[in-house]
């Protein structure tokens, strides 16, 4: 039977964690210390797995259904829930860095290393 909004709000801590399920794999799961947590449920590969979709209140019965629903389609893509998307690594080339290093340190320096800076950054 699929949760209400009610339902969430009043499911109480009990002795035991416990977990109240909504359906298509979505769940709450009650901590004995009183936090509720949305977890999706499902099988990949023949095994069964667990995605945390967040926590009860920040996450409402709405946006839980509706990231439940996200990581449906990604299963049913192939795609695992769990794996962060890659991000691209930010390419920085080694004369940002050098000028990044250079307008941190030359502050630093004193008056005859400040030459020597200077042409180190003409070798460069």
């Amino acid at each position: 039977m699929a949760l209400t909004d009610t339902a969430v709000r009043q499911a109480k801590p009990k002795d035991r964690a416990y977990t109240v399920a909504d359906g298509d794999g979505l769940a709450l799961f009650v901590h004995p210390r009183g936090g509720k947590y949305w977890y999706f449920r499902y099988r990949a590969s023949g095994k069964a797995h667990r995605v945390s979709l967040g926590t009860y209140p920040e996450v409402s019965l709405k946006d839980a259904r509706l990231r439940r629903e996200e990581a449906r389609r990604k299963v049913a893509a192939g795609i695992d829930p769990r794996a962060q998307p890659e991000q691209s690594p930010r390419l920085v080339s080694f004369r940002q860095v050098a000028n990044d290093w250079d307008a941190f340190r030359t502050p630093r320096l004193t008056q005859g290393r400040k030459g020597s800076a200077a042409q180190a950054r003409r070798y460069l």
